[in-house]
């Protein structure tokens, strides 16, 4: 089983993501806000982050460059889910190992987890 964290502040998508996460069996925690995922990540290393951009007070691109700046967090895979397109020029593609615009669909989103924390379901 996979730690993952979701960082996303809509709380419908939270739910979504959680929801379809979780039965795929990884253990899904999840943050509204840059400074909650910052609070997480002090307290736990995840396997994947599902990393939304805009949130209410600090962008997902510099929670990227806080986790890419501590070695704690070398082998954690990130992946940006977001509306716009244009965050893709504001992130290093070596930071990050998918980039997916919203809508993303449930099946995508669990495949994307599952490959990249080598899970599979039994």
């Amino acid at each position: 089983m996979a730690d993952v964290l979701v960082v996303e502040d809509d709380k419908d998508l939270v739910y979504i993501y959680r929801t379809a996460l979780a039965l795929a069996g990884h253990e899904v925690s999840m943050a509204r806000s840059g400074s909650e995922a910052r609070a997480h990540l002090g307290r736990q290393v995840p396997d994947l982050v599902f990393m939304d951009m805009n949130m209410p007070d600090e962008s997902g691109a510099d929670v990227i460059k806080f986790m890419r700046g501590d070695a704690r967090f070398r082998n954690t895979n990130i992946v940006v889910i977001t509306a716009n397109q244009l965050w893709r020029n504001e992130i290093n593609p070596r930071d990050i190992q998918e980039f997916m615009v919203k809508p993303v669909s449930i099946n995508q989103l669990v495949s994307v987890a599952n490959e990249l924390t080598g899970h599979r379901r039994r």
